[in-house]
C-alpha cells in the first residue's frame, strides 16, 4: 500500500481522486438540457455510477468502450492505458450470490 508523507493511504492510482461531480449549477443545467437519452438501471448499476462520479473508482474516469470491454473479456485484464493510469490491471468478475 502506498502512503503519503502523513501516513494516509493513497487512492487507487496513487494520484488525486477523480471527482466527476458537477457542482456549478449553470453547467449542471446545461448538461441536463443536453441529455438526449434516459437509461433505467438496477440498484447495483446506479451504485456503480455514483461511485464512479465521486471518485471511488479512481483512477477510472468512465465506463469501458467496446474495444476495452472485448479486451477484458478475452484477457481478463485491462489493457495498458485503458482509463486506469497506463497500467495493466487484473479484472475481477462480480459473481451473484
Amino acid at each position: 500500500m502506498r502512503r503519503d508523507a502523513t501516513g494516509h493511504i493513497l487512492p487507487h492510482g496513487g494520484g488525486p481522486l477523480v471527482n466527476q461531480l458537477v457542482t456549478d449549477p449553470e453547467q449542471r443545467r446545461a448538461l441536463e438540457a443536453s441529455c438526449t437519452h434516459a437509461q433505467e438501471c438496477s440498484d447495483r448499476n446506479a451504485c456503480d455510477v455514483e461511485l464512479l462520479t465521486v471518485g471511488a473508482f479512481t483512477p477510472l474516469t468512465g465506463f469501458m468502450n467496446q474495444d476495452v470491454y472485448d479486451h477484458v473479456l478475452a484477457e481478463m485484464r485491462w489493457g495498458a492505458g485503458a482509463g486506469q493510469g497506463g497500467r495493466s490491471r487484473r479484472v475481477c468478475k462480480a459473481v451473484p450470490p
